[in-house]
């Protein structure tokens, strides 16, 4: 915050707040600065949006629900028509939002349950002393007023009043409907006409009158005012792929896969994976009613520890203790114990022999039983069991790969050329020494 605004908060007359900044995780003691201050509840909404701005990993619920739940609705949302029936007046209703909720790219979503928030009034205006017709006198009595606000969730009626509580499994469409009625007893007096004097004779003389009581008409006013709200369903499942791969020199070797944002800790590092930044949205003025935002946006934090990957990580630690993992939606979270559980695998690489002719069927033989990466000669394979190669001059290495280790097996490939000259040269050595032995035998005969 700019610190002229900052000071600003230290001078301001303390007044008694409605929010509880408790649900503030960072900048708390800013924000009952703010709630503190003299600032209209529309300055104090600007400012605080300001402050929640920072809490980008988390979406702020609570606090959103705190908030929204302390609008004051006593004048009606801006750009909504009233509407009169009768003695009706100035009726107005909103279906202000749904929470827990979360906009992204105009679509509202919520997690199956939640809590509908809607603003409602109308005026009830008798025309008292106004006579009707050919009334002498005409007196009302207001016998009903009554304004209930009942909630549907795909036509199923869910509670009413401007908080209730809602569930559904699909996507849903909210409807409320204001229901006014009111009752008026309207009194009718008529005039009556009596003789109030009267001649010696018994004639009238005179001719007076009253205004008396007549009968009770019962005036009906009523009025629905409906409005909808259109929510998207969102219960993705919480699950983390998590295996110990190897230990070894000190370190374990780990394959790691959440399908939703978490948080893979241990006692002196972690790995935090973020799908989403959250923020805050604020509509429906003068009320500016908080929505959390969510904006697609994946990036990784991590401590103390190597990890490679995006959706699939493999990352190697040096303390697993106190290992645990935390899964976190739009509106859950839950946590979970690592399963640490590793057992050794001892892999056997066996040939048929162990020196080839250039060409020759290698025969390979794997243990145990699992998938392997395997390379000969430049090439790699994917073999389980069992593989047959042919052998190539001058490699003499066969390599097998398992969740980073490597095993390798030496044999040996002779050059088929070379054999061949070997060959040549053994038949030259082997004719001249008979040759040898045959003019020795010859000329010591001779001799």
């Amino acid at each position: 915050m700019k610190p002229a605004i900052f000071f600003l908060f230290f001078i301001l007359i303390p007044v008694a707040h409605a929010l509880d900044c408790n649900k503030v995780t960072e900048h708390k003691d800013l924000c009952n600065d703010v709630m503190n201050s003299d600032l209209s509840n529309n300055e104090k909404q600007e400012m605080i949006t300001e402050l929640l701005q920072d809490l980008k990993n988390y979406p702020a619920h609570d606090f959103v629900y705190d908030w929204n739940t302390h609008i004051d609705t006593s004048i009606p949302p801006e750009g909504i028509a009233v509407q009169n029936q009768g003695y009706i007046k100035n009726a107005w209703m909103r279906l202000l939002t749904a929470m827990p909720s979360v906009i992204e790219n105009n679509t509202l979503y919520f997690s199956g349950k939640g809590k509908a928030l809607s603003a409602y009034k109308h005026d009830v205006v008798i025309p008292y002393g106004q006579i009707i017709g050919n009334d002498c006198k005409t007196t009302y009595q207001l016998r009903e007023n009554k304004g209930v606000l009942n909630l549907f969730a795909n036509n199923v009626y869910q509670g009413n009043g401007n908080l209730v509580s809602f569930q559904s499994s699909s996507d849903t469409a909210l409807r409320a409907e204001y229901n006014i009625n009111v009752k008026t007893d309207i009194n009718h007096y008529k005039w009556y006409y009596y003789c109030c004097a009267h001649s010696p004779q018994g004639g009238c003389t005179r001719v007076c009158r009253v205004c008396k009581y007549s009968n009770t008409e019962q005036k009906q006013d009523n009025l629905v005012i409906k409005d909808q709200l259109f929510l998207k369903y969102y219960n993705p499942e919480m699950k983390a792929d998590f295996s110990v791969l190897d230990v070894y020199s000190g370190s374990t070797k780990i394959t790691y896969k959440p399908s939703v944002s978490s948080s893979l800790n241990f006692k002196d590092s972690f790995l935090k994976k973020y799908d989403y930044i959250y923020g805050i949205n604020t509509s429906i003025k003068p009320y500016d009613v908080l929505i959390v935002r969510v904006d697609k946006h994946e990036w990784n934090e991590k401590d103390n520890l190597y990890s490679d990957g995006n959706e699939t990580y493999e990352i190697i630690v040096k303390d697993t203790s106190n290992c645990n993992i935390t899964l976190f939606t739009h509106f859950a979270n839950k946590t979970i114990l690592c399963n640490l559980s590793y057992q050794p695998i001892d892999i056997v690489i066996e040939t048929d022999k162990l020196a080839y002719d250039e060409n020759e069927t290698i025969k390979v033989s794997l243990k145990p039983s699992k998938e392997f990466n395997l390379t000969y000669a430049g090439k790699e394979y994917k073999v389980k069991d069992s593989i047959e190669l042919k052998a190539v001059y001058p490699y003499n290495k066969i390599s097998v790969f398992y969740n980073g280790r490597s095993i390798d097996k030496i044999i040996h490939i002779k050059e088929k050329e070379s054999w061949n000259i070997l060959l040549g040269f053994s038949v030259f050595t082997g004719m001249n020494y008979l040759i040898i032995v045959l003019v020795r035998k010859t000329w010591g005969v001779v001799m």
